[in-house]
């Protein structure tokens, strides 16, 4: 990991211990104020990068020349696009406070692993994500723009489903959703929770879920009738924990997948 480095501009001397590297390189970054590209990353065969608080950063270019991404993790970054991220199909995505990225263009070969979406402001569809059919964890918060889900409508399994903030109290949810439209192929996942979403009136498009076996909580969704939670318990195999209500009323215990 490097941390806190003022005076790094770019990667690029240690570009030669990338290429060395004969396994998947794990590799961190953060606050790295005059950091302007990445060059030096692509190097490397196998990679799983966490990049952090790079204020200049804009450009993922120099990762379209990793053979295999298993993980990435963008945090707090103006990216305003993922043009040359590279192949990405299975692993870990984690995207969090990228203010000025528009489109989740480039993910379209990612199809298992966990997917973590938190704080995109811009972005307005998760179609880009169209082949994603497992997911470990799969969790959205923060977005908005994006009106619909659709974009899931392959994915099957996964471990949670966390749409909206799991924190007690919380605030931060996905405030242009109505219904949960998109997630039409979903049959089982262990936890399903949607939280804190202003504008949804229905939990209508998850019609083939038919198992959460561990919690299954609606939280905070001011416009949702209790009548839309009942009609999916029926629809459920009867999970092991259930609440449906404000915070106080419900709590939020975030699971991560094994």
């Amino acid at each position: 990991m490097i941390r806190n480095s003022a005076a790094l501009t770019d990667l690029s001397s240690l570009a030669g211990l990338f290429a060395a590297a004969d396994h998947s390189l794990s590799f961190a970054l953060q606050d790295a104020p005059a950091l302007t590209s990445p060059a030096g990353l692509g190097t490397a065969s196998k990679g799983s990068y966490e990049l952090a608080d790079l204020p200049l950063l804009t450009d993922l270019q120099p990762l379209s020349q990793v053979k295999t991404l298993d993980a990435l993790s963008l945090r707090n970054i103006p990216l305003t696009s993922l043009a040359g991220l590279g192949p990405l199909a299975t692993g870990h995505v984690r995207f969090q406070t990228l203010p000025v990225l528009g489109s989740l263009k480039g993910l379209d070969k990612f199809a298992t692993g966990t997917v973590s979406f938190i704080d995109l402001p811009l972005v307005t569809s998760l179609a880009p994500l169209v082949g994603l059919v497992d997911a470990g964890s799969l969790v959205l918060q923060g977005m908005p723009l994006v009106t619909s889900l659709a974009g899931r409508d392959n994915l099957e399994t996964a471990f949670t489903v966390s749409i909206g903030d799991c924190i007690n109290e919380g605030t931060s949810g996905m405030d242009g959703l109505t219904s949960l439209t998109g997630l039409g192929s979903l049959t089982s996942t262990g936890e399903f929770m949607v939280t804190n979403s202003k504008k949804l009136t229905s939990l209508a498009g998850v019609g083939a879920l038919a198992v959460v076996s561990g919690r299954l909580a609606i939280i905070n969704n001011p416009k949702l009738p209790k009548a839309a939670f009942d009609a999916l318990l029926v629809q459920v195999d009867e999970p092991a924990m259930t609440c449906f209500g404000d915070w106080g009323v419900c709590d939020c215990i975030e699971i991560m997948p094994p």
